[in-house]
């Protein structure tokens, strides 16, 4: 068995690995993926077969549906991202059928996704080879994964970051496993963070964004996140807003599991100390001190006091000052503040009611989403009545986008494609502070993209 430590914040984990797992940190690269059938996905935007692979740096890779002992059918088209980054694509290498060919890998370790689809709305199929892997293990071998959970530690390492484009690229990435039933905190609102400038999280499972933050407190971000299911690795990627520069040390809060680990001596077989057969005194045999036959004093006949014969003082038949006509403070109609579920921190400021990391949705590209029923990319949003804002696609978009907007309760209380390309809705809101939904999609069936920007009305 090999255990390694990490000291972090004065703390000290012990990580304990299967001896057949007792290896240096490589790639773990299948020679085959498992065999794929695809249909409808749209160039591999949309309903695509994805297979995550480990890789670290100095591997440089073919994936291919060529050769290798690879298959396909129909018209392939594969993707290579490294989170929601896209790194490679190809459609035909040989013939129809695709190779991203000699892709090197600079990148700490991490698991890159490939996605496997089709040309068009057509359906296609096959199994794929990986060609050049320094350490190549077959796909039916376990996976690496550790015996004992790793700890949850109390923070990361300060990061730095410039450039992040909303924390969408070269974020600072923290890899943390956590298992169901967890509910955490990942801040930057803490003493101990020391953050400047504006900064912006985003957590993922796996290539999933399953939370995110701008601001928090001020212009600081902080993600609450009760997590579910099985244990397994997340991926908190620490960036800024826009384009700027910012740094700061996340501190995680709320943790309560402790890895397990195995016990520090050999259990005794038999009681450390003998156990006493008889008691430790005699008991007495009768009380210690006889029972008084009566009672130690006789009761009176009667009360000690007689009662008053009528009241010590006459009752004063009219109040001693007139009443006030009317209250000496007037009742508030209403209360003075609206509740609200909201966060605390400050409003964006060109919308007083509106709250929103940025004055705009995160870009997206959708297809065959029957206009914006099926298949949408949502923007979710968090909203007290009194706004009426605009949503518009009229600024940026590439074929003919479909928005529609959501209640908290699932209810669509609007919808527009604007009758041209590009899509316009304007809402008056007036139900109670709530997160929003804003459905992006295209009309009818077709390919679509653009970027939803958020405006007063």
């Amino acid at each position: 068995m090999v255990s390694s430590s990490a000291l972090f914040g004065g703390a000290v984990a012990l990580l304990l690995l299967h001896p057949s797992l007792m290896v240096e940190a490589q790639s773990s690269i299948p020679s085959l993926l498992p065999a794929f059938t695809a249909t409808g996905t749209s160039g591999a935007t949309v309903n695509t077969v994805n297979e995550d692979i480990w890789i670290c740096p100095d591997e440089t890779l073919t994936f291919t549906l060529c050769s290798g002992g690879a298959t396909a059918t129909g018209d392939t088209l594969i993707r290579l991202f490294d989170g929601n980054e896209q790194l490679a694509n190809n459609d035909d290498s040989c013939g129809l059928v695709s190779q991203i060919s000699s892709f090197s890998f600079t990148r700490s370790c991490r698991y890159y996704t490939i996605k496997q689809g089709c040309y068009g709305g057509g359906g296609c199929g096959g199994q794929m080879a990986i060609e050049g892997a320094r350490v190549q293990i077959e796909p039916t071998a376990p996976p690496t994964l550790p015996a004992v959970i790793p700890p949850i530690p109390d923070a990361f390492p300060k990061y730095q970051a410039s450039g992040t484009s909303g924390a969408t690229v070269d974020t600072v990435d923290e890899d943390v496993w956590v298992c169901g039933g967890e509910t955490l905190i990942f801040s930057l609102c803490e003493p101990a963070s020391d953050p400047s400038g504006d900064t912006l999280l985003r957590l993922f499972d796996g290539a999933t964004e399953i939370a995110n933050n701008d601001d928090s407190c001020g212009l600081v971000s902080s993600i609450q996140y009760t997590f579910s299911g099985e244990c397994k690795k997340y991926t908190l990627k620490q960036g800024c807003y826009s384009s700027n520069s910012c740094s700061g040390t996340i501190v995680i809060l709320g943790a309560k599991r402790d890895p397990t680990a195995a016990p520090i001596g050999q259990p005794t077989v038999a009681p450390t100390a003998a156990s006493t057969t008889n008691p430790t005194t005699q008991p007495t045999p009768t009380p210690t001190v006889s029972p008084s036959k009566q009672p130690t004093a006789n009761p009176t006949a009667q009360p000690t006091p007689a009662p008053t014969a009528s009241p010590t003082a006459q009752p004063t038949p009219t109040p001693t000052a007139s009443p006030t006509a009317q209250s000496s403070v007037s009742p508030t109609p209403s209360p003075t503040l609206v509740g609200t579920a909201m966060p605390t921190g400050e409003y964006v400021s060109a919308f007083p009611r509106l709250f929103l990391a940025e004055a705009h949705c995160a870009p997206y590209t959708a297809a065959a989403t029957n206009d914006a029923t099926q298949n949408t990319v949502n923007c979710n949003f968090d909203v007290c009545p009194g706004k009426k804002i605009a949503f518009t696609t009229e600024q940026n978009c590439v074929g003919n986008t479909h928005i529609r907007l959501y209640d908290a309760a699932g209810n669509m209380l609007s919808a527009s494609d604007n009758g041209s390309q590009c899509s316009r809705l304007e809402y008056q809101f007036t139900g109670h502070c709530q997160t929003y939904t804003l459905r992006q999609g295209c009309e009818s069936t077709g390919t679509c993209s653009g970027t939803v920007m958020i405006e007063n009305a």
